[in-house]
């Protein structure tokens, strides 16, 4: 039933139990889990990069090497298991990005971390996995 399972990774530990989750989905279905990272760069600085100069360029390059250290670390916690998984990393918004990777993906799962922040705090920011759930046309399991 769940042969195709995404799990946007933050390299947060909700993010990290979400993975734990899939992994045991996964291993009880021999489904495929794929890593999908997000780098967000504020649209605000990309109109900036000319001012930013070499600052622009350096930012985006450490968000790039944060990233790979967030898959490795996932990798490792999957590489000690039999699961089959798949890594993809994007640039944008990651809210839009989880929910178009979930529809062109044709994922049967996604399994996703709650950042667990409070009800009030949560009503006015908002969060990616509330707008995941709310929009994502696939079936989503929040992780707490």
């Amino acid at each position: 039933m769940y042969e195709n399972i995404l799990v946007p990774i933050d390299g947060s530990e909700s993010s990290a139990r979400a993975l734990q989750h899939a992994q045991k989905i996964a291993e009880l279905t021999g489904g495929k889990i794929t890593l999908f990272h997000v780098m967000h760069f504020p649209a605000q600085l990309e109109t900036y990069s000319g001012k930013l100069g070499e600052a622009y360029y350096l930012m985006k390059d450490r968000i790039k090497e944060h990233a790979q250290e967030i898959l490795e670390k996932a990798k490792e916690n999957l590489s000690a298991g039999s699961i089959a998984f798949t890594e993809k990393t994007v640039w944008g918004e990651p809210a839009n990005e989880i929910i178009q990777e979930a529809e062109q993906g044709n994922y049967d799962l996604i399994v996703i971390g709650s950042r667990g922040l409070g009800e009030i705090k949560s009503w006015l920011l908002g969060s990616v996995s509330q707008r995941v759930v709310r929009h994502c046309k696939r079936p989503v399991l929040l992780v707490r």
